[in-house]
């Protein structure tokens, strides 16, 4: 992969389980950010999805690239979630879920 070319991108969210660290179910994100820290293992993200009726969860976002014939699979954050923030606009209804590491 060439980072500095074009590349299609997809993210998403999976539930994790504590005792092993495998990814147990996909949920999918509408947006979010991710702030890392340079030094140290701490880092935070927030992201937006539309169906969330968990609390504090161990989840993992990934980033899926393709570029021409190549592809990564690459893990962004993994980390506990906090309870999340509903936001309700008429009908549509999304969360924003807290990530810590």
């Amino acid at each position: 992969m060439i980072w500095q070319k074009g590349y299609s991108a997809t993210y998403y969210m999976t539930i994790v389980d504590p005792a092993t660290w495998r990814d147990l179910s996909r949920v999918n994100i509408t947006g979010g950010s991710i702030d890392r820290v340079s030094s140290g293992l701490l880092n935070s993200g927030t992201v937006s999805c539309k169906d969330w009726d968990r609390g504090e969860t161990y989840v993992r976002v990934y980033l899926d690239t393709r570029q021409n014939d190549s592809s990564e699979h690459v893990p962004l954050i993994t980390g506990l979630t906090s309870v999340p923030e509903k936001n309700i606009d008429g009908i549509i209804e999304t969360y924003n879920v807290q990530i810590y590491s």
